[in-house]
């Protein structure tokens, strides 16, 4: 062989190697780095303030409570080393030794208790359905806390482990308040992952805590992007800029399971659709009027239209997969005639007008249009009003609505704490917006939080899922399913129930 061939064949395999080598440079770092791509953003990463399903999964980073839930629902500790049951209102937990925040500061009784209090006070109102039942968190000594409740709390173990019983830095939450900044942004928790960067509608970085007290994460980096548009996160999931997405929906999950790369995870939620009208505002203080609307909806075609095999259709209050759950309430009855013979009965014989609200999610906004369609049979003509997601919620607070689109959802299978947080009047206009009252109803979702487990409890449900059946002032309509596309190199993603998700061990 030539020399000068030589050098050339020989420059051309060096050229080769720097190519592979800088590709598994690449890959590696790819690797060290997950890339969620989920349908919104997070809207604050504050404890208190934390009522949606993507802040919780961001704060599933970050933050850990006294105790956790694990993926198959049951109790563990977390920062408690262990706890008891003093007597039927008082709790006594161990804290959990040598445990740190991200700032580097060591976690005290002084930190649990500030956040817990913080979180039943007026700031944590947005999560005061979970911690309803409590009374006072007071420091034992510096090893242990008490907690006190107001009366028996059957799901306290479970809701301790939501939102309100997350710790932060008291001394992070005190610089952020005295220099008028918002702590919602600058999160500082015990969490195997830091909130290192966030660009508000577009994406969170977490990087790893090294600090962190438990089993080190198995990833570097957690970016979690917003992709509210479903198609986009598709393709995005396909091209490999995801990891994984979430949600899928229905139409797509053939289209990623085509995909020889990627899989359909798919974990049966506590997500509960439903249409809720405005109770205080005419026609529909009438419970004539609501029902002829419910009669004159065909509740079963719109689930199978919209959600196209999605979950399954739920007609009552409690989905099949919740405790108390009783079949006798999950009915629904579609009859025009009688639909109209009711608005005769309450002087609408020529039907009227309103709207129906919904924010910019396409299942609602399909699920609106075809409402608009179904209720012209009956004389009804709506105008469909669709939202930004905060403008959305924020004038459902002002209360002028007539008809509106949303879920509710439970953080474990026992919904009391749930469904007072939906159907209690003293929640209206702060977690739901039917601005009914039923000092029966009411009555019983106390009891059902208070009552231990049970023949008892279980008739305390029965009869709440009656009222609502009867009163009509929500038509539920479906319970859904939490389906993600994952590419089949991540490993360690277990689904839960729940409307967040855990991605805290997922690895490569």
């Amino acid at each position: 062989m030539k020399k000068k061939h030589f050098v050339r064949y020989l420059t051309l395999f060096a050229l080769v190697l720097s190519v592979l080598s800088a590709s598994l440079v690449a890959q590696a770092a790819t690797k060290d780095t997950l890339t969620i791509g989920a349908q919104a953003d997070a809207n604050t990463m504050d404890p208190v303030g934390m009522a949606d399903g993507y802040s919780n999964t961001a704060g599933l980073l970050v933050y850990e409570g006294l105790l956790a839930m694990d993926d198959k629902g049951d109790v563990v500790p977390r920062l408690a080393e262990s706890y008891e049951q003093i007597d039927e209102l008082t709790y006594r937990f161990t804290l959990r030794k040598g445990v740190t925040f991200h700032n580097g500061d060591p976690v005290t009784a002084d930190d649990i208790v500030y956040s817990m209090t913080r979180a039943l006070g007026p700031k944590g109102a947005m999560v005061h359905y979970q911690n309803e039942g409590v009374e006072s968190v007071e420091k034992k000594d510096e090893n242990a806390i008490v907690i006190k409740l107001k009366h028996p709390f059957t799901a306290f173990l479970s809701e301790l482990t939501q939102s309100w019983g997350w710790v932060s830095s008291k001394k992070a939450i005190e610089e952020a308040e005295k220099n008028g900044g918002a702590y919602g942004t600058e999160p500082v928790g015990t969490g195997p992952y830091m909130l290192t960067a966030w660009r508000r509608g577009d994406r969170m970085t977490f990087s790893r805590f090294d600090g962190y007290h438990g089993k080190n994460a198995g990833i570097n980096q957690i970016i979690l992007r917003a992709i509210p548009e479903s198609n986009s996160r598709v393709i995005e999931l396909q091209s490999s800029a995801v990891d994984i997405a979430w949600p899928i929906p229905a139409l797509s999950v053939r289209r990623v399971e085509s995909d020889n790369k990627l899989s359909i995870v798919k974990k049966p939620n506590y997500v509960v659709f439903y249409m809720g009208f405005n109770c205080s505002k005419k026609p529909f203080d009438n419970p004539k009027v609501r029902e002829a609307i419910d009669l004159a909806l065909d509740l079963e075609s719109i689930v199978k239209s919209v959600f196209r095999g999605e979950g399954q259709a739920c007609f009552g209050a409690l989905p099949p997969n919740a405790k108390y759950y009783d079949e006798t309430y999950n009915k629904h009855e579609f009859n025009i005639e009688k639909a109209k013979a009711l608005l005769a009965e309450a002087g609408l014989p020529d039907g009227f007008k309103c709207e129906i609200w919904t924010n910019d999610r396409q299942a609602r906004i399909d699920t609106a249009t075809i409402m608009q369609s179904q209720l012209k049979a009956i004389g009804i003509d709506i105008q469909l009003k669709v939202m930004e997601s905060g403008a959305y919620w924020t004038e459902l607070e002002k209360g002028t609505h007539d008809m509106y689109l949303v879920g509710y959802y439970s953080a474990t299978a026992d919904f009391a704490p749930a469904m007072y947080s939906t159907f209690h009047s003293s929640q209206n206009g702060i977690n739901t917006y039917t601005n009914y009252k039923n000092p029966e109803l009411d009555n019983l979702l106390e009891d059902a939080n208070k009552t231990p487990d049970g023949k008892q409890r279980e008739t305390i449900f029965k009869d709440i899922q009656r009222i609502l059946a009867e009163g009509k002032t929500m038509l539920f309509m479906q319970v859904g399913e939490n389906v993600l596309g994952v590419n089949k190199n991540v490993k360690g993603f277990v689904p839960i129930s729940t409307s967040e998700q855990d991605f805290s061990m997922v690895h490569y």
